[in-house]
C-alpha cells in the first residue's frame, strides 16, 4: 500500500510541475527511513534538536 501511495504522490507532483519531493521523518522511525530509501529518496539534511526543559532544574 505504501508503494502505491508513493507512486500516486510522485505522479501527482510531476503533473503539478514539481521537480522534487521532500518529507520529514523522525530519526527513531527506522522502518519509514528504510521504506523511503527503497523508494529512491536520499537524505539531504538532518534536523537536530535539544530539549531545554531540564537545563536549569
Amino acid at each position: 500500500m505504501g508503494s502505491a501511495l508513493m507512486a500516486s504522490v510522485k505522479a501527482w507532483a510531476h503533473n503539478q510541475g514539481a521537480t522534487e519531493l521532500r518529507l520529514e521523518v523522525m530519526e527513531f522511525n527506522q522502518g519509514a527511513i528504510e521504506f523511503y530509501y527503497a523508494q529512491g529518496m536520499e537524505t539531504q539534511s538532518r534536523i537536530m534538536s535539544m530539549s531545554l526543559d531540564d537545563l536549569y532544574d
